[in-house]
Protein backbone atom coordinates (compact mmCIF):
# COMPACT_ATOMS: atom_id res chain seq x y z
CA UNK A 1 0.00 0.00 0.00
CA UNK A 2 3.27 2.26 0.59
CA UNK A 3 3.84 2.44 -2.83
CA UNK A 4 0.17 3.43 -3.88
CA UNK A 5 0.35 6.27 -1.24
CA UNK A 6 4.15 7.20 -3.01
CA UNK A 7 2.22 7.53 -6.65
CA UNK A 8 -0.78 10.11 -5.42
CA UNK A 9 2.16 11.90 -3.78
CA UNK A 10 4.34 12.02 -6.80
CA UNK A 11 1.11 13.20 -8.57
CA UNK A 12 0.74 16.10 -6.27
CA UNK A 13 4.27 17.19 -6.05
CA UNK A 14 4.50 17.37 -9.57
CA UNK A 15 1.17 19.27 -9.74
CA UNK A 16 2.53 21.74 -7.68
CA UNK A 17 5.34 22.72 -9.16
CA UNK A 18 4.91 25.71 -11.25
CA UNK A 19 3.47 28.74 -10.01
CA UNK A 20 0.80 28.60 -12.65
CA UNK A 21 -0.91 25.88 -10.90
CA UNK A 22 -4.60 25.52 -10.39
CA UNK A 23 -6.98 23.25 -9.17
CA UNK A 24 -10.39 22.02 -9.54
CA UNK A 25 -13.05 18.82 -9.32
CA UNK A 26 -13.58 16.07 -12.31
CA UNK A 27 -16.73 13.97 -11.97
CA UNK A 28 -16.40 11.00 -14.51
CA UNK A 29 -18.58 8.22 -14.96
CA UNK A 30 -17.01 4.90 -17.13
CA UNK A 31 -19.73 2.70 -18.92
CA UNK A 32 -18.68 -0.34 -20.25
CA UNK A 33 -21.48 -3.14 -22.08
CA UNK A 34 -19.15 -6.20 -23.59
CA UNK A 35 -21.28 -7.20 -26.58
CA UNK A 36 -19.20 -10.95 -27.41
CA UNK A 37 -16.22 -12.21 -25.78
CA UNK A 38 -13.87 -10.26 -28.02
CA UNK A 39 -15.41 -6.64 -28.48
CA UNK A 40 -16.81 -4.24 -25.83
CA UNK A 41 -18.64 -0.84 -26.31
CA UNK A 42 -17.37 2.31 -23.88
CA UNK A 43 -19.28 5.34 -22.31
CA UNK A 44 -16.37 7.71 -20.79
CA UNK A 45 -18.19 11.22 -19.86
CA UNK A 46 -16.38 13.73 -17.17
CA UNK A 47 -17.36 17.68 -16.62
CA UNK A 48 -14.49 19.58 -15.73
CA UNK A 49 -14.69 22.39 -12.92
CA UNK A 50 -11.53 24.66 -12.71
CA UNK A 51 -10.30 27.88 -10.90
CA UNK A 52 -8.34 26.68 -7.41
CA UNK A 53 -10.15 28.30 -4.94
CA UNK A 54 -12.18 30.23 -6.94
CA UNK A 55 -13.97 27.51 -8.67
CA UNK A 56 -16.58 29.19 -11.90
CA UNK A 57 -19.01 26.22 -11.83
CA UNK A 58 -20.18 28.03 -15.08
CA UNK A 59 -17.26 27.81 -16.88
CA UNK A 60 -16.87 23.85 -17.83
CA UNK A 61 -15.37 21.19 -19.52
CA UNK A 62 -17.53 19.08 -21.34
CA UNK A 63 -16.44 15.86 -22.19
CA UNK A 64 -18.22 12.41 -23.74
CA UNK A 65 -16.91 9.70 -25.61
CA UNK A 66 -18.29 6.67 -27.30
CA UNK A 67 -15.63 3.81 -28.22
CA UNK A 68 -16.24 0.77 -29.92
CA UNK A 69 -13.10 -2.43 -29.02
CA UNK A 70 -12.40 -5.38 -30.85
CA UNK A 71 -9.37 -7.68 -29.64
CA UNK A 72 -7.49 -8.87 -32.24
CA UNK A 73 -6.17 -11.73 -29.56
CA UNK A 74 -5.64 -12.12 -25.97
CA UNK A 75 -3.03 -9.29 -26.22
CA UNK A 76 -4.14 -6.85 -28.92
CA UNK A 77 -6.71 -4.63 -29.78
CA UNK A 78 -8.15 -1.73 -31.66
CA UNK A 79 -10.82 0.80 -30.52
CA UNK A 80 -12.57 3.09 -32.98
CA UNK A 81 -14.20 6.10 -31.29
CA UNK A 82 -16.24 9.56 -31.48
CA UNK A 83 -15.45 12.08 -29.13
CA UNK A 84 -17.29 15.59 -28.62
CA UNK A 85 -15.62 18.12 -26.46
CA UNK A 86 -16.64 21.81 -24.93
CA UNK A 87 -14.74 24.10 -23.76
CA UNK A 88 -16.02 27.30 -22.07
CA UNK A 89 -19.10 25.43 -21.66
CA UNK A 90 -21.45 28.79 -20.54
CA UNK A 91 -19.31 31.02 -21.99
CA UNK A 92 -19.58 33.18 -25.23
CA UNK A 93 -16.18 32.27 -26.19
CA UNK A 94 -16.35 28.61 -26.03
CA UNK A 95 -14.94 25.87 -28.29
CA UNK A 96 -17.09 22.83 -29.96
CA UNK A 97 -14.74 19.93 -30.42
CA UNK A 98 -15.37 17.04 -32.63
CA UNK A 99 -12.95 14.22 -32.50
CA UNK A 100 -12.64 11.11 -34.18
CA UNK A 101 -9.77 8.46 -33.08
CA UNK A 102 -7.69 5.65 -33.29
CA UNK A 103 -6.31 2.98 -30.88
CA UNK A 104 -4.02 0.55 -31.13
CA UNK A 105 -3.18 -1.74 -27.97
CA UNK A 106 -1.32 -4.42 -26.08
CA UNK A 107 -2.60 -5.95 -22.87
CA UNK A 108 -1.06 -7.91 -20.54
CA UNK A 109 -1.93 -9.51 -16.85
CA UNK A 110 0.30 -11.32 -14.48
CA UNK A 111 -1.13 -12.65 -11.47
CA UNK A 112 -3.65 -9.80 -9.89
CA UNK A 113 -1.60 -7.09 -11.90
CA UNK A 114 -2.96 -5.78 -15.38
CA UNK A 115 -0.53 -3.36 -17.71
CA UNK A 116 -1.69 -1.71 -20.59
CA UNK A 117 0.27 0.53 -23.87
CA UNK A 118 -1.86 2.22 -26.35
CA UNK A 119 -1.29 4.18 -28.90
CA UNK A 120 -4.02 6.79 -30.25
CA UNK A 121 -4.12 9.03 -33.28
CA UNK A 122 -6.92 11.55 -32.93
CA UNK A 123 -8.62 13.63 -35.68
CA UNK A 124 -10.06 16.69 -34.47
CA UNK A 125 -12.55 19.33 -35.92
CA UNK A 126 -12.85 22.61 -34.12
CA UNK A 127 -15.56 25.39 -34.14
CA UNK A 128 -14.58 28.70 -32.61
CA UNK A 129 -18.08 30.37 -31.40
CA UNK A 130 -17.04 33.61 -30.80
CA UNK A 131 -15.88 34.33 -34.41
CA UNK A 132 -17.26 31.23 -36.39
CA UNK A 133 -13.91 29.94 -37.49
CA UNK A 134 -12.91 26.70 -37.86
CA UNK A 135 -9.96 24.44 -37.64
CA UNK A 136 -8.28 21.09 -37.78
CA UNK A 137 -5.89 19.65 -35.75
CA UNK A 138 -4.14 15.61 -35.70
CA UNK A 139 -2.77 14.69 -32.32
CA UNK A 140 -0.85 11.50 -31.11
CA UNK A 141 -1.44 9.84 -27.89
CA UNK A 142 0.97 6.84 -26.10
CA UNK A 143 -0.56 5.65 -22.58
CA UNK A 144 0.49 3.58 -20.07
CA UNK A 145 -1.58 1.82 -17.66
CA UNK A 146 -1.04 -0.46 -14.13
CA UNK A 147 -3.80 -1.84 -12.34
CA UNK A 148 -3.83 -3.97 -9.43
CA UNK A 149 -6.75 -5.70 -7.88
CA UNK A 150 -7.55 -6.62 -4.44
CA UNK A 151 -10.19 -8.04 -2.39
CA UNK A 152 -11.78 -4.62 -1.66
CA UNK A 153 -11.24 -2.73 -4.85
CA UNK A 154 -8.54 -2.19 -7.32
CA UNK A 155 -5.58 0.49 -7.31
CA UNK A 156 -4.92 1.95 -11.30
CA UNK A 157 -2.50 4.52 -12.15
CA UNK A 158 -1.73 5.79 -16.00
CA UNK A 159 0.21 8.42 -17.61
CA UNK A 160 -0.89 9.73 -21.09
CA UNK A 161 1.52 11.68 -23.14
CA UNK A 162 -0.25 14.10 -25.79
CA UNK A 163 2.23 14.68 -29.23
CA UNK A 164 0.76 17.47 -31.98
CA UNK A 165 2.96 17.13 -35.01
CA UNK A 166 3.93 20.26 -36.85
CA UNK A 167 2.86 22.37 -33.57
CA UNK A 168 5.70 25.34 -32.53
CA UNK A 169 4.98 22.83 -29.61
CA UNK A 170 5.20 19.29 -30.21
CA UNK A 171 5.07 18.03 -26.64
CA UNK A 172 1.36 19.32 -25.65
CA UNK A 173 -0.15 17.63 -22.59
CA UNK A 174 1.03 15.04 -19.98
CA UNK A 175 -1.93 13.63 -17.89
CA UNK A 176 -0.70 11.80 -14.66
CA UNK A 177 -3.24 10.09 -12.94
CA UNK A 178 -3.53 7.37 -9.61
CA UNK A 179 -6.25 6.45 -8.16
CA UNK A 180 -8.22 3.99 -5.65
CA UNK A 181 -11.55 2.06 -6.33
CA UNK A 182 -14.27 0.50 -3.88
CA UNK A 183 -16.29 -2.62 -5.07
CA UNK A 184 -19.52 -1.76 -4.70
CA UNK A 185 -21.18 -5.06 -6.11
CA UNK A 186 -19.65 -7.26 -8.84
CA UNK A 187 -19.88 -4.73 -11.70
CA UNK A 188 -19.91 -1.75 -9.62
CA UNK A 189 -17.46 0.58 -8.15
CA UNK A 190 -16.77 4.03 -6.89
CA UNK A 191 -13.26 5.33 -7.61
CA UNK A 192 -11.39 8.19 -6.15
CA UNK A 193 -8.37 9.52 -7.87
CA UNK A 194 -5.91 12.62 -8.01
CA UNK A 195 -5.09 13.91 -12.02
CA UNK A 196 -2.33 16.61 -12.73
CA UNK A 197 -2.59 17.74 -16.30
CA UNK A 198 1.24 19.68 -17.82
CA UNK A 199 0.19 21.65 -20.57
CA UNK A 200 1.34 23.94 -22.90
CA UNK A 201 0.73 27.90 -23.05
CA UNK A 202 1.13 30.70 -25.25
CA UNK A 203 4.38 31.29 -23.03
CA UNK A 204 5.29 28.65 -21.01
CA UNK A 205 3.40 25.99 -19.25
CA UNK A 206 0.83 25.09 -17.28
CA UNK A 207 -0.80 22.61 -14.39
CA UNK A 208 -3.77 21.91 -13.46
CA UNK A 209 -4.46 19.51 -9.95
CA UNK A 210 -7.98 17.86 -10.01
CA UNK A 211 -10.11 15.43 -7.96
CA UNK A 212 -11.62 12.99 -10.06
CA UNK A 213 -14.53 10.76 -8.45
CA UNK A 214 -15.57 8.30 -10.82
CA UNK A 215 -18.48 6.04 -11.28
CA UNK A 216 -17.42 2.31 -13.07
CA UNK A 217 -20.04 0.19 -14.35
CA UNK A 218 -20.14 -2.69 -15.99
CA UNK A 219 -23.57 -4.28 -17.98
Amino acid sequence: MKKYFFCWVLSFAAGQANAQTTGGIMPTINFSKGLKKTNALNLYVYDIFAGGKNIDFNNKELYSELAFIQMLNTHYGITLAYAHQINNAGQKNKISENRFFQEFFREDKIGKNFYKNRLRVEERFFNFKADNSNAYQTRIRYLFYYKHSGKKGFFNTYNDLFYVPNAIKVFAENWLYAGYAINLSKNTSLEFGALWQNFALAAGRGNQFLFQPTLNKKF
